[in-house]
């Protein structure tokens, strides 16, 4: 497969950078479907915060692992269907999620719940995307 030829303004992005750029895009997306799905289930259902959380982070996870292998990291010619990247991707996002919702669960004592679900968010980025970056969607 023939790696795209970036013109214009974009060509002049360092590629570290350009991905870290779009991945950041795609998990604000994958944010809002993630507070969607979590608000949702606490104000209309009477799932349990942290199972709300977990579900909300799934539906994100879903859209973060197709999104990001077709536009964040598709210069490195990622197969999608690559039993090892679906391990490797599943394997991460786990380990995120955990991380998420002990945030979420300490955070909930000091502060609202909304924004002791957006600290989670953002203390979760960074490690999302160093091991997405190294581990998933490594060429």
């Amino acid at each position: 497969m023939q790696r795209p030829v970036r013109s214009g303004p974009v060509a002049a992005i360092p590629p570290r950078l350009l991905e870290a750029v779009l991945f950041a895009g795609v998990g604000a997306l994958n944010t809002g479907i993630d507070i969607l799905v979590f608000t949702a289930l606490v104000t209309f259902t009477a799932t349990p915060p942290l199972l709300a959380s977990a579900v909300g982070y799934a539906c994100g996870a879903l859209n973060s692992y197709v999104v990001n292998g077709r536009l964040t990291f598709r210069r490195r010619d990622v197969r999608l269907a690559s039993a090892r990247r679906i391990a490797g991707f599943v394997l991460v996002n786990l380990l995120c999620l955990g991380f998420s919702l002990v945030v979420l669960a300490l955070a909930a004592e000091a502060m609202p719940l909304l924004a002791a679900k957006l600290l989670s968010v953002v203390m979760t980025f960074a490690l999302s995307f160093v091991l997405s970056r190294t581990l998933v969607y490594a060429a």
